[in-house]
């Protein structure tokens, strides 16, 4: 169990989803009316704060939602780094760290000026804008 109560299933469930959803999501568009302006990563999204319980947050806007999804991304790529790797829980991985794992081996940036910290492997990774983080995770 890691030190914020989350076990490595939850983390193993995490990556296995932001891997197999956005594919069915993109199919399921492809079938739609050509000239729809929904997007996989937006199915990918709401599913996402349903599943993690959030439906009751109301998302001020796209630079906010884009976030958060790239915030998704570096947990992704945090535990994708570890896998095989005998890591404390407490470690902090580096930008070079997981290069390997992120385009163009640099993190992503926050559309509102802001600035990502990695984190620990036990924590979420965060955004120094008020208000762009991660749902918390469940127990």
């Amino acid at each position: 169990m890691r030190g914020d109560g989350v076990g490595a299933g939850w983390t193993q469930w995490l990556t296995r989803y932001l891997r197999r959803v956005p594919p069915l999501a993109a199919a399921r568009l492809a079938q739609e009316r050509p000239g729809q302006i929904l997007q996989a990563t937006a199915l990918v999204h709401e599913a996402w704060l349903r599943l993690a319980g959030a439906k009751d947050q109301h998302w001020q806007n796209a630079r906010r939602l884009f976030c958060i999804n790239q915030l998704k991304q570096i947990e992704v790529t945090k535990q994708t780094w570890t896998e095989g790797k005998d890591k404390p829980e407490d470690a902090v991985p580096t930008v070079a760290d997981l290069a390997d794992y992120l385009e163009g081996g640099k993190l992503p940036k926050c559309r509102d000026s802001g600035s990502y910290v990695i984190g620990k492997l036990n924590q979420n990774p965060s955004c120094s804008v008020a208000g762009h983080e991660l749902p918390k995770r469940p127990n």
